[in-house]
């Protein structure tokens, strides 16, 4: 028996697509991808090929890790091992060898996300040094998104310099998490920006990923942020109903305040999430 780990640079996409639907072909809701949504999540990822992994046992590939760098930390995005290859042991040693890349790499930590009921991928991470750092609240639309009121909100349609300059001057609980942020901030995204009598106080990030962020810029007055990103929830729907409604939003289950405007507008919590981090060198 024959066990490479191999990156991701030695594979055309078609098998690396074939390998993913495989790989989650059995999970909790279907989670499958064409060679289109694949390449654009890829490249909307940041997924590193050196660090990005494909198992193969006798020249099959029976496991697949797409890693993405973020400054001096990666993030897990996808790790698993095709249904007929599993409790045999490989997603043990498959985990530790990405470990190991890592700390070759002196990448000083690694995050991922695993849903609660995945007891078997929970353990795995405990037992590999992994903890948890918050939950995440998953949401989907439900129904039709109600319509904002708040009309004395203006807003631009990208992300102004002048907003993300007062992103960056928020206070950061997290260096961790505030390095994630920023991440999504410089990606390939449509940005709305919304203004109180010319003042930034919220901006909200959408794509075609099933995927949305919403920040408050202003942490002293909740009121004309949560009104502002109403309005920006609104705006998107117009641009872009199809991809809204299919989008879902994951929050810290302690933020309250995201929690609040998301079931306002009408997003209902469909699962919980665990974020782990683990401490590689």
């Amino acid at each position: 028996m024959n066990i490479e780990y191999l990156s991701l640079n030695n594979f055309d996409i078609e098998s690396v697509l074939m390998l993913f639907n495989k790989v989650y072909s059995d999970y909790y809701w279907p989670n499958q991808h064409t060679l289109t949504s694949l390449s654009e999540l890829i490249d909307y990822m940041n997924i590193d090929k050196c660090l990005s992994t494909i198992v193969t046992k006798n020249n099959k590939l029976i496991g697949l890790a797409l890693v993405a760098k973020r400054e001096s930390y990666s993030w897990l995005y996808c790790f698993g091992i095709i249904p007929s290859e599993r409790n045999y042991g490989y997603g043990k040693q498959f985990l530790t060898y990405l470990l190991n890349i890592n700390n070759n790499n002196n990448i000083k930590h690694m995050g991922l996300e695993v849903l609660l009921q995945n007891k078997r991928a929970r353990n795995l991470y405990y037992k590999n040094g992994f903890k948890r750092y918050c939950y995440l609240d998953s949401y989907s639309l439900s129904g039709a998104m109600q319509v904002s009121k708040y009309q004395q909100y203006s807003y631009q349609e990208t992300l102004t310099d002048e907003a993300y300059n007062k992103y960056q001057n928020l206070p950061k609980n997290n260096d961790v998490w505030s390095r994630r942020y920023n991440t999504l901030l410089k990606r390939k995204i449509n940005w709305l920006t919304a203004y109180y009598k010319q003042e930034p106080v919220a901006i909200l990030g959408y794509n075609n990923h099933k995927s949305l962020s919403i920040y408050r810029l202003d942490s002293l007055d909740q009121f004309h942020s949560e009104r502002a990103l109403h309005k920006l929830l609104d705006v998107a729907q117009i641009n872009n109903p199809q991809c809204v409604r299919k989008v879902v939003v994951n929050i810290s289950h302690n933020n309250i305040f995201e929690n609040k405007i998301i079931n306002c507008v009408g997003f209902k919590r469909f699962v919980r999430q665990e974020y782990l981090l683990r401490i590689t060198c």
